[in-house]
């Protein structure tokens, strides 16, 4: 990769700009083992070389053949690459998929499915993951492609200038209907996995704040059990979700009974009716980066994410919603942020299972924002 100098470091040495352009200590080492690691004008230098305006700095921070983790297995795997340039790679991940290997996954997350392809294309590849995300989390994982560019972004992701935002299904609607969330979160004690919130004295405890923004929600919507998937259109049932597997897709549309629950002896098996079936979309922006925040912070104010068995309702006391969900609906929408002098907008659209169940609480559409279009599309900033 190589940098102009400009007049702000005519006159300075080598290392001052590396230290001034947050090159890492392990990666100036690094580079001055390499024969090309460090060259002005194409002749190697040292760090103590003075430089000036107009010079031409070239750092060797592609990864090489020795860089790459052997333990990571390449396997095949459809990706979904959003953006990609010299250094970074940003994908739209599916639920379902890992962000890296771990116990019982080894050979099917999105770091082997990475691997696969660099390989491919005979790219030594080195996966550094700046963002991660639950494996039934969808959405954008954003990978440096060079140690550089791991340490500015990981920076930028620390300092909190990588701005992340996350459109959720919740099991009820939040009040008030826009806000913010500040709790405490720490692990649950004799757990890996689980995390609580907390006081903020409590051992471990560390300060969790989310903004939130409700983009719809619905009225309270009547399900049976035993007619589940569609919604009702009887013109003697209009407005109740009650879901005849005869009548599909179409909203109700008999403005006389708009609203009114199922009260026909066919459609009143085991019917949920209150709060418990009521939903809204929200997107959500954690301002800090705790493990499962948004899952913890919606759960504590009463309105878990729909589908999720660790902290909402889909294992114990399912609702409706939950019924119908696969995994709990998260998904990484939008990624922004700055790097090497550029604005990007990353943002991936909702996936089909997801965008399906809020179609229930937005059947017009999701015309609501386009954090919900079901596009993919990247918006770089000069």
């Amino acid at each position: 990769m190589t940098f102009v100098i400009n007049g702000d470091f005519d006159g300075r040495s080598v290392r001052d700009w590396l230290y001034r352009n947050g090159v890492s200590r392990a990666l100036i080492a690094r580079l001055k083992r390499l024969d090309d690691g460090i060259c002005v004008n194409s002749s190697r230098v040292t760090v103590r070389y003075i430089l000036h305006t107009g010079d031409r700095l070239s750092l060797a921070l592609d990864d090489r053949s020795d860089d790459v983790n052997e333990n990571l297995l390449p396997c095949e795997l459809p990706l979904d690459i959003i953006y990609e340039n010299d250094d970074f790679v940003a994908l739209n991940k599916p639920a379902g998929i890992a962000t890296h290997p771990s116990q019982g996954h080894f050979c099917d997350t999105l770091a082997n499915g990475l691997a696969a392809h660099y390989q491919k294309l005979g790219i030594p590849f080195v996966f550094r993951a700046i963002n991660r995300l639950d494996r039934e989390t969808s959405g954008i994982v954003l990978c440096a492609k060079n140690q550089y560019a791991a340490s500015r972004l990981s920076d930028e992701l620390c300092a909190g200038r990588i701005k992340k935002t996350y459109i959720a299904l919740l099991n009820g609607a939040p009040e008030p209907p826009s806000g913010n969330i500040s709790v405490y979160i720490r692990r649950r004690e004799k757990t890996v996995i689980l995390r609580e919130v907390s006081s903020a004295e409590a051992e471990g405890a560390k300060l969790a704040l989310t903004e939130y923004e409700t983009l719809a929600s619905t009225a309270d919507v009547a399900f049976s059990n035993a007619h589940k998937g569609a919604v009702c259109t009887d013109g003697a049932h209009t407005g109740a979700m009650c879901t005849d597997g005869t009548l599909t897709g179409a909203m109700c549309t008999d403005n006389a009974h708009t609203g009114a629950m199922c009260t026909d002896v066919t459609h009143t098996d085991d019917i949920r009716t209150s709060n418990i079936c009521r939903a809204a979309v929200v997107r959500a922006e954690p301002l800090t980066g705790r493990t499962h925040q948004l899952r913890v912070s919606f759960a504590h104010i009463g309105t878990p994410i729909v589908g999720d068995g660790l902290y909402g309702s889909a294992e114990t006391a399912p609702t409706a919603f939950d019924q119908l969900a696969s995994r709990h609906m998260l998904h990484a929408s939008s990624l922004e942020f700055s790097h090497g002098g550029t604005h990007y907008i990353l943002r991936a659209g909702l996936p089909g299972d997801m965008a399906e169940l809020c179609r229930l609480v937005a059947p017009d559409g999701l015309t609501l924002d386009r954090a919900i279009s079901v596009e993919t599309y990247i918006e770089p900033k000069p």
